[in-house]
């Protein structure tokens, strides 16, 4: 019994996740199981809520840290270097935006013509 409890409060000791992240779980929980009885709810607005705010911090974290990032300066001569960074960061950032845009407009238009585009992007995500 002793042992456990040490475990325990070893293991509770040794924590390296911030307490605000299981906060933001149960609040993403929560909006989501409101809307559970309504047309977009449940997973398809948890979907939306994640989509939407990934959009909005990828564009803080591009704009904010790492614009400098993206300067071929930065990369000392080493014009190989700056074209390999661009080729491995720039797409999945613009295949993101490309599932924000049909996302958004196919909550707008609802046609299956725009499933389809969502999933073609979701896929060349993948």
């Amino acid at each position: 019994m002793h042992t456990a409890c040490a475990l325990i409060l070893f293991v509770a000791d040794q924590r390296t996740t911030s307490p605000a992240l299981p906060i933001g779980w149960l609040v993403m929980w929560r909006l989501c199981a409101r809307r559970k009885k309504e047309p977009i709810g449940g997973w398809l607005s948890y979907y939306y809520y994640q989509l939407y705010l990934g959009a909005i911090l990828s564009i803080g974290m591009v704009a904010a840290l790492n614009i400098h990032s993206y300067v071929p300066e930065n990369f000392a001569n080493q014009s190989k270097l700056f074209y390999m960074f661009l080729l491995s960061a720039v797409p999945s950032l613009l295949l993101l935006f490309f599932e924000v845009a049909a996302a958004s407009y196919l909550l707008a238009l609802k046609t299956w013509d725009m499933v389809v585009l969502l999933r073609r992007v979701l896929i060349a995500s993948a």
